[in-house]
């Protein structure tokens, strides 16, 4: 067989499959890039929970003159800010109840435990779990029990489709799972700092607990983002180039068929519009999404957020102690 007869052979083969396999390389481009998108988006909803309740705390603690160590605080505010996440993108089927703070009164609290494993730290979290990160009274159950009547009112509506939307694309792409091991690999790196010793590297322990998940930094088996990001970045030109192949084939083809040219030149022109189209409209989806500054923003709130906990919580430590 010669080399000409294997290239028209060839040339037919892909003249026939050329023009799907554009749009399939395309649509798979969309579908790890809205992966990708979604679990970038995922993380920053989780930072910018960390930080509002960051805010809530020093508040708090300005008020209160409490504090207790860094890593206790840590674990607290950010069960606060899984479970506020949690409430935002649960539904009503989506039993939102056990994700909620009946297991953590917060690090400022006190009072006997009804919950023996209400944290890493061990402690006795109140047996009212809305009691607040300074313990509470009376007035913390009534206010409890509005709270649970308010859930119960709200859980009698209808999903809208953004929470439909938002509790089925969490279950299938582990979000929860990748926000328990954002919390994991950030008590492992506060868990043995304390206020009397000098501050950590804040951004070491932020990009450390947003780099190590597998829940969020794989798109499929062995895609890692990584690994994506290179080929989204590329991949219009693919698609481009697909298309371009197929206009020298269809041209070939052409010669090789004699008389007939139609054949041949339907192809080319075909793969030349179907590939610049979706090449350059697949250009243009990737460009209008800005996941790697989101994802470097993340970390930055991250990092700021456990830098104010640590600043503040210092200051009254060393006020307390004088």
């Amino acid at each position: 067989m010669s080399v000409e007869n294997i290239v028209l052979w060839y040339s037919i083969l892909a003249g026939d499959v050329l023009i799907p396999l554009i749009v399939i390389a395309f649509i798979a481009g969309l579908l790890v890039l809205f992966k990708r998108h979604y679990l970038v988006e995922s993380e920053h909803q989780f930072a910018a929970a960390l930080q509002k309740r960051t805010h809530e705390l020093i508040d708090l603690q300005y008020k209160e003159q409490k504090t207790k160590e860094f890593s206790e605080i840590v674990w607290y505010v950010l069960r606060k800010a899984s479970s506020e996440r949690d409430k935002v993108v649960s539904t009503p089927t989506s039993k939102p109840a056990k994700k909620s703070d009946s297991n953590s009164s917060g690090p400022f609290g006190g009072g006997a435990s009804s919950n023996p494993s209400s944290g890493p730290f061990g402690g006795g979290a109140s047996s009212n779990p809305s009691s607040g990160p300074f313990g509470g009274g009376a007035s913390d159950s009534k206010a409890s029990a509005d709270s649970m009547k308010k859930a119960a009112g709200a859980s009698k509506q209808k999903p809208t489709f953004k929470q439909v939307f938002k509790s089925y694309f969490d279950e299938k792409f582990a979000v929860e799972q990748g926000i328990q091991k954002i919390i994991d690999n950030t008590l492992e790196q506060t868990m043995y700092y304390k206020l009397s010793q000098d501050a950590p590297n804040f951004l070491n322990i932020a990009s450390y607990a947003f780099t190590y998940n597998p829940y969020f930094q794989k798109i499929w088996r062995s895609l890692t983002v990584d690994t994506a990001n290179s080929l989204l970045k590329t991949w219009h030109e693919i698609i481009v180039m697909l298309g371009i192949l197929g206009t020298f084939i269809g041209f070939f083809l052409a010669f090789q068929s004699g008389g007939d040219l139609k054949a041949g030149v339907s192809i080319a022109i075909t793969s030349s519009i179907v590939g610049l189209t979706l090449g350059i409209g697949f250009m243009l989806i990737e460009k209008s999404f800005t996941d790697d500054e989101t994802s470097m923003n993340s970390v930055e709130i991250f990092k700021d957020s456990l830098e104010l906990i640590w600043n503040n919580s210092k200051a009254l430590y060393e006020k307390k102690s004088t």
